[in-house]
């Protein structure tokens, strides 16, 4: 709104002054008196519509606009008295002052600018050159019209009023003598260039009007009062200008030398005026003469204070050199120990945390243990589920949230704390105390570590909520070494994160060395063992929510180890997925799936689906979806009997691949499910993006469905947006009746649970699910 304000103030000013000239040139007197101070009073406003938007030399501008506002007043009264009153306003004690306000108005406004860009002068030289310029000008003006003065019979008023204006302009023309001629700028911009355009026509129109005046030949709206309306609209037309580009004004700013001005060739465009007004013959040659004088003087006393300035300022040189070459040795020496110290420091700092790095902890472990009175605590920690935040918000995010937990970890620390980034998302505290064994004070350390992450973190319009597993080996009761104590921290962590309490810390103890030989032992086995002879597929039936209908099944692989025994999946899944052997084991199980529900649709389970889970590692595989292709086609089933069930992380990863694969198996026309759907991290919208056509609602929400409202709450409104999204829904994990009930009136698709069934075997399934049930 304010912009469109500006440009038609713009659109008036314009036609304003135009139509004036025009009325001007056609002798329209009223018509000029009116347009007159509307023209100039429509510039003043322009200027102060632009002010918001101007950065540099507010007071100039302001003081500008204010001149432009009173001439205008001034006018106004001046039509008033003369086309209302029927008065000559010449006559006017007041007008006579009241129009040398805007005079003063721009001599204050050239010394706010001359103030604000004349930088580093040297004084004497500057009293110099502001002293023959005013010489100059006075003389050229004062001898060009005394002698007419002296002749007219002007009153006190009258007198005052002409001189007053007088010394107004010569003071402002002399500024801006001294400031063109001493700039130091190749070429002013269009803004520069109006401005003062404006305060030169308005300064020589004014003495124009002088003459008029003394020479008694004025007569309202002519020539002077056209040049005095253009220079005022030139202001208005300047301030619009800086207002379309704003950096013009800047650009231009004038650049003051504190030498070279005395001496220089450029005093003589000044005296160029003299000599132009001598030879017209409105300046006496006596008056030439004294000009002449004057500059001579002027050439003698400023060639000295330029020696004087290039002595001081050779001294002053030579001053600064000597100084220079007495501190360069201190300066490079200081450099050089600051750079060591620099480059100490990079060398065991982390760059993305600021914390201490792995190879400063190592270092640090070294020297502790070498010292044979030193007891000290590790703590080796690991934040829960921080692949998540890469995945869905991008590493940059994750770099950000590790700043932040850095940060209170350096704020946290004290100088017996040694607290380093090791890894990706792992941290390592090392505490040094004086007792061997003292777990109250673990206790105290994992406390305020866990306490750090208490406090969500919030980067932008995201909200993350972190938390930690700890790890914690103490030196020399748990190890002697730091690779073992180390090792054993790890292990205490590992366990602390698999533990399903909320305790997120653990000791390190003997069990965990245990577990992890037996970790190991799986790795082996995973990749040795033959899986037709240790693995099998058990079959959990899923049923129509009324009991009546078998659905499907779920494969469930089972490891049935010929030296460990029975394995639980909990167990030696995670292995799996750690070691990448899920690959070769889910196309194991796609295998035995395929086989087997091949075989029982040809004994007449026409309708069964079976349900078969696809680890992350799979979906990202390169070969998964040529390998369905393949044993579709080596099994020669309907897609349709398949319904692969995934994971909440693989449909939230909008990778380009994952999206290919989701628009292949769509098209492929296999069922898509998403398992333990309600328990993820996602906003849902994947829901939309891809072809899925059933949830399952999570065992952990079905647990608490009869005792906790809210948890109901949360299936129905699981079960509601499935109905909206045209997707079906079943319960995973019923056990009693009263779930089933609960699940019946929330109108859910299907069940599946051990009220049912627990996982069969396939004859035994066969047996249970007969062909005539």
């Amino acid at each position: 709104m304010r912009n469109k304000s500006i440009v038609l103030m713009m659109w008036i000013l314009q036609l304003s002054f135009f139509t004036y000239i025009a009325s001007s040139l056609i002798g329209n007197q009223l018509l000029s008196n009116i347009l007159s101070p509307f023209t100039t009073l429509s510039s003043g406003i322009l200027i102060l519509l632009t002010l918001k938007n101007i950065s540099l030399e507010k007071t100039s501008w302001l003081l500008i606009a204010s001149m432009a506002l009173l001439w205008g007043t001034a006018d106004t009264i001046w039509m008033i008295m003369y086309n209302i009153l029927n008065v000559d306003p010449q006559d006017s004690v007041f007008l006579l002052y009241f129009y040398m306000i805007p005079n003063l108005l721009i001599l204050f406004a050239c010394l706010s600018y001359f103030k604000n860009n004349s930088k580093k002068w040297h004084d004497f030289q500057l009293t110099v050159d502001t002293a023959i310029s005013f010489i100059i000008i006075f003389i050229t003006f004062w001898f060009s019209i005394s002698d007419k003065y002296i002749l007219q019979n002007f009153t006190i008023h009258e007198n005052l009023s002409i001189i007053g204006t007088l010394i107004l302009n010569i003071l402002s023309l002399l500024l801006l003598v001294v400031m063109i001629l001493s700039a130091r700028v190749k070429k002013m911009s269009t803004t520069m260039l109006w401005v003062l355009s404006g305060v030169v026509i308005y300064i020589f129109t004014d003495f124009y009007y002088a003459f008029s005046i003394i020479l008694d030949f004025y007569q309202p709206n002519t020539l002077i009062d056209n040049l005095y309306i253009l220079s005022i609209s030139a202001f208005g037309i300047a301030a619009y200008l800086e207002w379309k580009k704003p950096s013009l004004f800047q650009n231009s700013k004038l650049v003051f030398s504190p030498q070279d001005f005395g001496g220089n060739k450029r005093i003589f465009y000044v005296i160029c005026l003299p000599i132009t007004m001598s030879i017209s013959g409105l300046l006496t040659i006596k008056a030439l003469f004294a000009i002449a004088f004057f500059t001579t003087v002027y050439f003698i006393v400023s060639g000295k204070i330029q020696t004087a300035i290039s002595t001081e300022a050779q001294l002053t040189t030579e001053r600064i050199i000597n100084e220079r070459l007495e501190d360069l040795v201190l300066k490079r020496t200081s450099a050089l120990k600051t750079s060591k110290e620099e480059f100490e420091q990079l060398a065991i700092t982390d760059t993305l945390s600021t914390l201490y790095n792995r190879r400063y902890f190592l270092e640090k472990l070294d020297a502790l243990i070498q010292n044979e009175n030193t007891y000290f605590s590790l703590y080796y920690l690991d934040l829960d589920h921080f692949k998540i935040i890469n995945d869905i918000h991008g590493h940059e995010m994750g770099d950000e949230v590790l700043r932040v937990i850095s940060n209170r970890f350096i704020n946290w620390a004290c100088e017996n704390k040694i607290v380093a980034r090791v890894g990706g998302d792992e941290f390592a505290v090392v505490h040094i105390h004086d007792a061997l064994e003292n777990k109250q004070l673990n206790h105290e350390v994992c406390a305020q570590i866990l306490a750090l992450f208490s406090e969500n973190i919030t980067i932008g319009d995201y909200v993350f909520n972190v938390s930690a597993s700890i790890g914690i080996s103490r030196y020399p009761y748990d190890a002697t070494d730091k690779t073992t104590l180390i090792k054993h921290a790890d292990l205490a962590m590992y366990q602390a994160k698999k533990n399903s309490e909320q305790i997120k810390y653990m000791f390190y103890s003997h069990e965990h060395s245990q577990l992890l030989k037996r970790k190991n032992k799986i790795e082996i086995l995973l990749k040795t063992i033959n899986y037709d002879t240790e693995f099998s597929l058990n079959y959990q039936p899923q049923i129509s929510i009324d009991g009546n209908s078998l659905l499907g099944v779920e494969a469930l692989l089972r490891w049935h180890s010929s030296e460990l025994g029975f394995v639980p999946p909990s167990e030696f899944i995670q292995i799996a997925e750690e070691t990448g052997s899920i690959i070769k084991i889910g196309k194991w199980v796609i295998d035995t799936a395929f086989n087997q529900i091949k075989k029982w649709h040809g004994m007449g389970y026409h309708t069964l689906q079976i349900g078969i889970n696809l680890s992350p590692l799979q979906f990202d595989s390169v070969d998964f979806f040529p390998f369905i292709i393949e044993k579709i086609d080596t099994y020669q089933i309907e897609p349709s009997w398949i319904d692969f069930e995934i994971t909440e992380s693989i449909a939230m990863n909008s990778g380009t691949i994952t999206e290919e694969i989701f628009t292949a198996l769509s098209s492929l026309g296999v069922n898509i499910s998403i398992d333990d759907f309600g328990t993820g991290y996602s906003s849902f919208s994947y829901l939309k993006r891809f072809d899925i056509d059933r949830l399952k609602i999570a065992k952990e929400l079905i647990d608490h469905i009869v005792d906790d409202y809210e948890e109901r709450l949360i299936i129905k409104s699981i079960i509601l947006m499935a109905k909206g999204l045209g997707l079906s829904t079943i319960a995973e994990g019923v056990e009693t009746i009263e779930q089933l009930n609960i699940l019946r009136q929330l109108e859910c698709n299907a069940i599946q649970g051990y009220y049912f069934s627990k996982p069969l075997t396939k004859e035994v399934f066969e047996t249970t699910y007969s062909i005539e049930q």
